[in-house]
């Protein structure tokens, strides 16, 4: 391996490390000015977490691409793909309440209206119900939420 590429890795290295550094006195700062809810990150499974502080800064470009992408998907009525892209979104941006209705409604809606036409109605039920649990999830991390209110009244 050529020493200028090992000497770019380890700028590079240096450089993410003093950004994390810097980013973590920044969300402690922020915490302690009560203008972030840090509660969001204790419902993410420690890999989801591992992604999310990874990103850093990028998260929020990343979940733009992810929605122009979700959108495209459900233009092209590709259900399935945006259910995927939908439930990232919703990893990355918990209190982000539009991914789960969004995702919510492709789940109770289009897929099972999909799987009906397909004469699979058992199935589409069963869509119906994954669609309403992804709700549920979802106004657990948006607490303050329409989609909260709306769900857990009802």
């Amino acid at each position: 391996m050529p020493t200028s590429l090992i000497k770019r890795i380890g700028i590079a290295l240096l450089f993410f490390l003093i950004l994390n550094a810097l980013l973590g006195r920044v969300e402690t700062q922020r915490a302690k000015e009560e203008l972030v809810d840090t509660s969001s990150y204790d419902a993410l499974t420690p890999g989801e977490f591992v992604g999310t502080i990874a990103l850093a800064g990028f998260r929020a470009m990343a979940v733009d691409m992810l929605w122009v992408r979700a959108i495209d998907l459900w233009k092209e009525k590709d259900w399935y793909q945006a259910l995927t892209v939908y439930r990232l979104i919703s990893k990355l941006q918990p209190h982000f309440e539009e991914a789960w209705v969004t995702n919510g409604w492709n789940m109770a809606i289009n897929i099972a209206v999909s799987k009906r036409q397909k004469g699979a109605d058992a199935e589409a039920w069963e869509w119906v119900e994954r669609g309403l649990d992804y709700l549920k999830g979802g106004s657990r991390g948006t607490p303050r939420a329409i989609i909260s209110i709306t769900i857990t009244a009802g």
